[in-house]
């Protein structure tokens, strides 16, 4: 009678057993000293919630268990990298199958022994943590799914490659390569491209270190309770640690064929299959053309992806330069590791050539935005609201929804793009004078465009309440009249200042502004001598009192919260001017806790609130400033 197929051998499992559990005990000696931290930070009055939170963070943040699978799989797959020892297993009388899956079973049992062991001796060298029992357990399926997630990853690079070098250097590449290219991408395309910048991540997903690290904390929910407890849970987490451990048991999966398939004669090579010695100058090029990118952007413009303003032909050429050269570099670079010599500009050039063309087209048009990307507006019609936000002028997040400020919102937009030359000129610096950022809406709450640009480096730049920022160039020592600076800057001065906007800043949605939570008001002289010179300061009270009475009746007047953008004539728009801080806050039981807070300048037509300024001791005159005595104006002190 014939045997069946085996695809285990128990020799192989043991031997890698045998040969391997220092490593697995080293690792639970690690595993352990993370665990006791853990548990040391929490309090025993809510030792199962804190425990729940602090070890479901532990495990989806910590490198151990990808950093653990990397290192297992070289010791286990460590056959492949050797010429004897690839002989002695070829020879023998095991399907390579089975010894595959009897290396690849031998190595998980040791990564999961060591996290039950790591996970037992925490609790029992604890003393008084038996409460965390159950905590300990989710941890120990978290840490479970991953390492057979990562695991699976690590056994696929050992088969892709055939040298012991190159497995760590394949598998970290590919733990990080949709993040890397996604981000890297991005950052040119925003050098690029005027005013594209804080585009929303699509392939991070594909990276799961990053994506665990970064968002991992968003999977986990907590709900307070009235009386100070909490509960966790981890609904949202298990289907992507689902998802990545199905993805890990994929490519176990085709780990298992290559190796079936697998040359082992190859022991040594950089690549080990066909196809990756195909595939490995081309990802050689684009890694070093693109790093080649990044590091030209911050070192030699120093752009910091933050404020898109576009680039100058110029610029843009010497950024494809670097990028072509970088190709150049990792291109043959490849080719030297694949061939094992520096002899290798004897051929290969045709590959070079079409890597280089594609890289000059798509720099080129994205440079020319050949998409229309730059000159894309959305239709105002289908705009449920705008956000417009722009720190260096003192703009707030400021929420339009009515349909004449969604219109002019877009046309302060299309100005800015009719005179991209001039914005161009600023750089890539947001220091230059402030970013205006332009965030449109649809009625799903879907982000319809978002978009950023620096101010020109005039006079004005955005400015800050008017005063005025000196700019000169070498060019030019005289600075910028600010109309000629920033041509949008009266627009989105108007803009600003709409009713709408007004009440949106000083009665912002989703905030409970009332007596209970009001908190504190200061209120200070703003001018040259007199600058954060506190006059007044308020208790919560006294705070919401003044906001009542004072400032709401003059905000719904449009006399009180508008933003002063263009300066003066004599620049000295907010000079003797009172400036009234007033904030709020709340931190109830079970909420998160939020605060909320405003600045503002009286104005010659805020009555009520010079009115209360004056009952106050602080008096206002005709024309809106404070009528500062003599002694005070001698050095005798405010009022």
């Amino acid at each position: 009678m014939g045997s069946g197929t085996s695809f285990f051998n128990k020799t192989v499992y043991k031997n890698a057993l045998s040969r391997f559990w220092p490593l697995g005990l080293g690792l639970a000696a690690v595993w352990t000293w993370r665990l006791l931290q853990v548990l040391s930070r929490s309090d025993t009055g809510y030792i199962f919630e804190q425990a729940s939170y602090g070890l479901g963070l532990e495990a989806i943040q910590s490198y151990v268990p990808a950093a653990a699978c990397l290192l297992m799989a070289m010791a286990v797959f460590g056959w492949l990298h050797q010429t004897r020892s690839a002989a002695f297993m070829a020879a023998l009388p095991i399907r390579r199958e089975a010894i595959f899956v009897s290396d690849l079973a031998a190595g998980y049992t040791l990564l999961l022994s060591a996290a039950v062991l790591s996970g037992g001796l925490a609790l029992l060298l604890g003393s008084g943590f038996g409460a965390a029992a159950v905590p300990m357990g989710r941890w120990l399926a978290i840490t479970a799914l991953l390492c057979l997630a990562y695991f699976g990853l690590a056994a696929l690079c050992a088969m892709l490659t055939g040298h012991w070098l190159m497995l760590p250097a394949l598998y970290l590449a590919l733990l990080y390569a949709a993040v890397a290219l996604e981000a890297s991408v991005r950052r040119i395309a925003q050098y690029l491209i005027f005013g594209l910048t804080g585009q929303r991540w699509v392939l991070e997903i594909l990276s799961p270190v990053y994506h665990l690290r970064t968002f991992g904390r968003n999977m986990i929910n907590i709900e307070f309770q009235p009386d100070g407890a909490f509960t966790v849970s981890m609904g949202g987490l298990w289907p992507v640690l689902a998802a990545y451990a199905g993805a890990g048991l994929c490519f176990a999966l085709l780990a298992a064929a290559l190796l079936k398939k697998r040359d082992l004669e190859c022991a040594g090579d950089v690549a080990a299959v066909p196809f990756l010695k195909k595939l490995f100058p081309w990802c050689c090029a684009a890694a070093l053309a693109l790093s080649a990118g990044l590091m030209t952007l911050e070192s030699i413009f120093g752009y910091s992806g933050y404020a898109a303003t576009g680039s100058g032909f110029h610029q843009a050429a010497i950024l494809l330069f670097l990028m072509l050269l970088g190709g150049f570099v990792g291109w043959f670079g490849a080719w030297m590791l694949l061939r094992k010599t520096i002899r290798v500009f004897d051929r290969h050039w045709k590959g070079w050539a079409v890597f280089s063309a594609a890289v000059l087209a798509l720099t080129l048009a994205t440079d020319l935005d050949v998409l229309g990307v730059e000159r894309r507006l959305p239709a105002a019609e289908e705009v449920d609201r705008v956000e417009v936000w722009c720190y260096y002028a003192n703009v707030p997040r400021t929420v339009l929804r009515q349909p004449e400020n969604i219109r002019s919102a877009i046309a302060m937009q299309q100005k800015i793009i009719d005179n991209k030359a001039l914005y161009e000129a600023t750089g890539p610096s947001s220091i230059a004078g402030g970013t205006l950022e332009l965030t449109y809406y649809d009625r799903d709450g879907r982000q319809l465009l978002h978009r950023a640009y620096a101010a020109p480096a005039g006079e004005m730049a955005w400015t800050s309440n008017g005063n005025s920022m000196y700019w000169a160039t070498a060019e030019n020592a005289q600075p910028m009249r600010w109309a000629e600076a920033n041509p949008a800057l009266p627009d989105l001065e108007a803009l600003v200042n709409t009713r709408e906007a007004i009440r949106g800043r000083l009665e912002p949605e989703g905030r409970n502004l009332s007596a209970e939570t009001a908190n504190n008001a200061y209120i200070y002289a703003y001018d040259s001598d007199w600058a954060n010179e506190i006059l007044l300061e308020l208790d919560g009270a006294e705070t919401w009192e003044l906001y009542e009475n004072a400032i709401l009746p003059d905000s719904r007047d449009t006399s009180l919260g508008s933003l002063k953008l263009t300066p003066a004539d004599d620049g000295s728009y907010m000079w003797g001017r009172a400036v009234i801080g007033i904030n709020f806050s709340e931190n109830r039981p079970g909420q998160d806790y939020y605060w909320w807070g405003t600045t503002l300048n009286n104005t010659p037509d805020s009555h009520r609130l010079n009115a209360w300024l004056t009952e106050h001791g602080i008096p206002i005159g005709p024309d809106g400033r404070i009528q500062h005595t003599a002694e005070e104006q001698s050095g005798g002190g405010a009022p």
